[in-house]
């Protein structure tokens, strides 16, 4: 068996019957009621992501908690960030969500959420790993299974109070939509039908047996790619199996980069209304540009959804996300990644520009980003210093990893993942023949 991994901001994920097994869900559930308890308890939301081992796994979280006396509400294959607007509404003490993101199909994880439908954070997550040493027992009053509630329709609904349905609706938008057969499947269409699009499907069924390579890349994406031309469609949505990512095709087929999901997100925010973003070190300096031009800042967090959420509370913040995960964060839905909002922003500025989608990204500043893996071996800070080495004039920002910004604008980030064993390294430059010197020179380092 390979080296269990911890848990981390960023949830637990590991390659089931390897690196997560039942013992280790068992153990990590029943870590969760005691940190449920000591929170002052309540009833906890349990759901998953499509993936066909999270059945098996959800009946042990759900059968765990009960037995440690903590009341659950299993709410089957539902989206993160439906899990999350779900605890914050429904004021639940907490959520397990049973799902390895964008991870390929033989992994499987579990997310853990605090009460108000935030991630758990690292004062959380210290206090969760910390109880997996704690011998606990079984409760004598043991917790019961609470009828589910409809929140999908609890998501949709705070999704569209916040964008101009009636506009949409009259632009009778045809979309092509690849869900990857999991959690986004029932939940997307079903708003998109709100919408008054047309909506052509591939990857639809709910069984967890994904169509594609489950990250929503370009490489990944030739099938919607050419569903996209083919229906003759406005716009082509990809989500990853929890429906926290989204990745954009325009009308001509071509995949975006996924840091498009966030600049286009943000470019109809901001024209709304006036204020600050946030987005994390790895994401392109063109929301901040964006920004600039409306008046607003820019402040940059370390990599991971709590961290940017708590840098955009910090500075009341009216949009953020990751463009390096393919996602946004709108406050006035949630404070979370979801892609029904980064699918409604982009329809809604559509409508609004009254342009095709590859005409509004034409008028943006051009993207010149790039990136590379790393595998971990030996100590990473030789590889730090050989960067240090490289960029000796660069302005240096070590709150995640070490990030080296040039005068020109150009940056370069490396960094430990925190979810596999790599360093990651991500770079932006000013011109595409520049963006090849970078790679060139990041090639011979490596």
């Amino acid at each position: 068996m390979a080296q269990i991994p911890k848990l981390n901001v960023s949830g637990f994920r590991g390659i089931w019957g390897d690196t997560l097994t039942l013992s280790i869900a068992e153990n990590y559930a029943k870590a969760f009621s005691l940190y449920i308890k000591n929170h002052g308890g309540g009833t906890v939301l349990v759901a998953r992501d499509g993936r066909e081992s999270g059945s098996e796994i959800v009946k042990k979280v759900c059968s765990t908690l009960v037995d440690y006396g903590i009341d659950i509400i299993y709410g089957d294959i539902l989206p993160t960030p439906t899990v999350l607007i779900s605890v914050r509404d429904m004021s639940y003490a907490g959520a397990i969500i049973i799902t390895a993101s964008h991870n390929p199909i033989e992994y499987n994880g579990l997310k853990f959420v605090r009460k108000g439908g935030s991630f758990a954070n690292g004062d959380d997550i210290n206090e969760i790993n910390n109880a997996l040493e704690i011998e606990i027992k079984e409760s004598v009053e043991k917790g019961k299974e609470i009828q589910t509630e409809d929140f999908m329709n609890l998501h949709i609904k705070k999704v569209l109070q916040n964008v101009d349905v009636n506009l949409i609706m009259q632009k009778k938008f045809k979309v092509a939509l690849d869900p990857v057969n999991a959690s986004g499947c029932v939940i997307t269409p079903k708003m998109l039908e709100q919408l008054n699009c047309d909506v052509k499907i591939i990857n639809g069924e709910q069984n967890g047996k994904f169509g594609r390579v489950p990250e929503p890349t370009p490489k990944n994406l030739t099938d919607l790619s050419q569903t996209t031309k083919d229906f003759n469609a406005d716009v082509g949505f990809a989500q990853d199996p929890d429906a926290d990512r989204l990745v954009i095709v325009d009308e001509e087929g071509v995949v975006l980069d996924q840091q498009y999901t966030l600049v286009l997100g943000a470019m109809n925010v901001l024209q709304k209304e006036n204020g600050d973003a946030v987005v994390n070190l790895s994401t392109s300096h063109m929301t901040e540009m964006i920004n600039n031009k409306f008046g607003g800042k820019t402040f940059y967090s370390k990599v991971g959804e709590p961290n940017v959420v708590a840098e955009m509370i910090a500075r009341k913040a009216v949009v953020g996300g990751e463009g390096s995960s393919s996602g946004i964060i709108y406050p006035r839905v949630q404070y979370a990644r979801d892609s029904l909002v980064g699918i409604a922003l982009v329809l809604e500025l559509m409508a609004k520009e009254n342009k095709k989608l590859s005409e509004i990204v034409k008028s943006l500043p051009p993207l010149f980003m790039g990136a590379t893996k790393i595998p971990v071996s030996g100590d990473i800070n030789l590889l730090f210093e050989k960067f240090k080495n490289t960029w000796p004039d660069a302005s240096i920002n070590n709150l995640d990893g070490l990030r080296f910004d040039n005068n020109d604008g150009s940056w370069v980030q490396v960094r430990a993942s925190n979810t596999e064993s790599i360093v990651r390294v991500m770079y932006e430059a000013n011109s595409s023949e520049q963006l090849k010197e970078i790679t060139k020179t990041l090639e011979s380092l490596i």
